[in-house]
């Protein structure tokens, strides 16, 4: 498990084989196994699955699956997604208000 590169961890658990690195910033949330948060990409009050991955984007108040990509801008806030299995696309603006 490895914080670097002005990464920013706070109030979370980081299971074994994590990665926060690149300005990541993580609160308050719990990442499983060989999870990834990188490139200004925000993981907060939420749940990260296995192999999973987060890069320039925001994961807010969700529960999200193993083995998902994450690596555009975009939002995914207050969603439950525990099959996870796809990814985010550059733009998308999923959950809450974020909708448009």
């Amino acid at each position: 498990t490895f914080v670097v590169n002005g990464a920013d961890v706070r109030d979370s658990i980081l299971e074994p084989g994590c990665r926060v690195d690149s300005y990541g910033i993580v609160e308050d949330a719990l990442m499983c196994c060989q999870s990834h948060v990188e490139l200004n990409g925000k993981l907060l009050r939420s749940i990260l699955g296995p192999l999973s991955g987060v890069a320039e984007g925001e994961i807010s108040s969700s529960f999200v699956g193993p083995l998902v990509g994450f690596h555009h801008q975009a939002g995914l806030i207050g969603c439950y997604w525990p099959s996870g299995k796809g990814n985010i696309g550059f733009g998308a603006n999923v959950g809450s208000n974020h909708t448009g």
